[in-house]
């Protein structure tokens, strides 16, 4: 392995690497989602700021997965329709895809690994969902799980390395690098631990439903987007036994695997 390459693995397991900004907008609008007295005007009106960011929300509340027979032409039509927390999470999610999966030389691979990012976000949140827990949690914890993925590849990149071997360093250390980037941006302890948890969910004690909850809708997203690389794991079982989900609930989620596909091609 070239010094260089290993000069940046050590960095990232360190966590000496650069952490990209959280944009403000974002921070802003889950600030203004955690406090219980906001109202709807104060997170329109912090979104319409951002035109790029609104027309993302408002192309990803029109697809097939939120959609009503009457098109959302508006935000506030869309947090009247959607509510608060789903329209924070789209803001939240369309904010990340600029600050962190930054195209260059690994295009494609970034591209890939915030389509399964997004479509895992929106997954986590509909087991929550069947599950009656928090979908509010559900939906950072499944997008944030492996924020660290584009990280490694920017640094790497920089080392000049094949997509091949960045694939087996965002294998190794994804969670680790997520956990730092989480504990940066400030995100909620309950998130940035989620994450610490990622690889071990029978040892995450009072996350593990949390943790389990992401680890399956990964497992959903990578069926949705590329069936055909999905490799037999105990993944799916060890989650439906902790998670008590049935072979109908997963049936359920497999069914809404076109229009999540649909939602994560809307905000490109």
């Amino acid at each position: 392995m070239a010094t260089e390459t290993q000069a940046t693995i050590d960095r990232l397991s360190a966590g000496t690497f650069e952490v990209p900004l959280l944009p403000q907008v974002a921070n802003q609008v889950m600030a203004i989602c955690a406090d219980p007295d906001c109202e709807i005007r104060d997170l329109t009106e912090t979104i319409k700021n951002d035109q790029a960011l609104m027309a993302h929300v408002l192309r990803m509340a029109n697809s097939a997965l939120y959609a009503a027979d009457v098109p959302i032409v508006s935000l506030q039509l869309a947090v009247n329709r959607l509510g608060l927390s789903t329209v924070r999470d789209l803001a939240v999610a369309a904010a990340c895809k600029g600050a962190v999966f930054r195209p260059g030389r690994s295009k494609k691979l970034v591209h890939r690994l915030f389509k399964r990012a997004m479509a895992r976000g929106v997954f986590s949140q509909e087991i929550a969902r069947i599950r009656r827990s928090n979908v509010e949690v559900a939906f950072l914890a499944g997008l944030m799980r492996e924020i660290g993925s584009p990280v490694i590849v920017f640094e790497l990149t920089k080392a000049d390395i094949e997509d091949a071997e960045i694939l087996d360093v965002i294998e190794a250390y994804r969670f680790q690098v997520s956990a730092t980037v989480l504990e940066n941006w400030g995100f909620p302890s309950k998130i940035c631990e989620s994450v610490k948890f990622a690889g071990q969910p029978d040892n995450a004690g009072k996350l593990s439903d949390l943790v389990h909850t992401a680890a399956l809708a990964d497992l959903l997203a990578h069926r949705a987007l590329a069936p055909e690389e999905v490799q037999a794991s105990s993944i799916l079982d060890d989650a439906c036994v902790a998670l008590n989900l049935y072979a109908d609930d997963i049936s359920k989620l497999d069914a809404k695997s076109e229009q999540i596909v649909a939602l994560v091609e809307a905000l490109g």
